[in-house]
């Protein structure tokens, strides 16, 4: 087997370990290419390996060598709590399965929300803008279980009085557009003074 060979079956060994590679990025830097090079790389030996190329190791799709690999191997890079999907990667906190909560009224789903940004506002120090992201992130409970009764997740914080109602927001821009056309006025009448001089 050729030095050339040996290199190809070692970039094929990291790139079927997802368990320790799990990224095209940690598959690069391990082989010491770069993500384009190794993109490529990952092309050329799937047409060598149709070619049924002596001595070279098939290379595997990412995710069949998830199947492979047991869970208790992934245990070291878990965080508590987190789930692993059935490609053997860590699933982000927010696409965690939740439960639909189908006793919950309106304002359960009220007093739920406000609870979360009052305790994120308590541990930051200072009041937080909650997001849908961060409300996924914190809550246990899915999205139709509050989506049935306001439609849009600004619409729920509007509800919960974390948002402008839209009557509000309206008079706060008209404001801001008269304070800034009060400005304009202002420096425009100071340009007016120095006509002449």
């Amino acid at each position: 087997m050729g030095k050339r060979l040996k290199k190809t079956n070692r970039f094929i060994e990291i790139y079927n370990d997802i368990v320790n590679y799990p990224t095209m990025n940690e598959v690069a830097a391990e082989a010491g290419l770069s993500v384009s090079r190794a993109s490529s790389l990952v092309s050329e030996i799937r047409n060598r390996n149709k070619a049924k190329e002596e001595g070279l190791n098939k290379i595997g799709s990412r995710s069949a060598s998830g199947k492979d690999q047991i869970k208790s191997d992934m245990q070291d890079i878990l965080l508590e709590g987190q789930m692993i999907d059935n490609l053997g990667r860590r699933v982000p906190k927010s696409d965690e399965v939740r439960s639909y909560q189908e006793d919950w009224t309106k304002e359960a789903c009220i007093e739920h929300i406000r609870a979360i940004v009052e305790r994120l506002s308590r541990e930051q120090g200072h009041q937080v803008h909650i997001t849908r992201n961060l409300f996924r992130n914190e809550s246990s409970i899915s999205d139709s279980t509050w989506n049935r009764f306001f439609g849009s997740f600004s619409e729920f914080r509007r509800q919960a009085d974390l948002e402008l109602s839209r009557h509000a927001h309206q008079i706060e821009r008209s404001i801001g557009k008269h304070a800034s056309k009060d400005e304009m006025q202002r420096v425009t009448d100071l340009k007016r003074s120095y006509t002449g001089k």
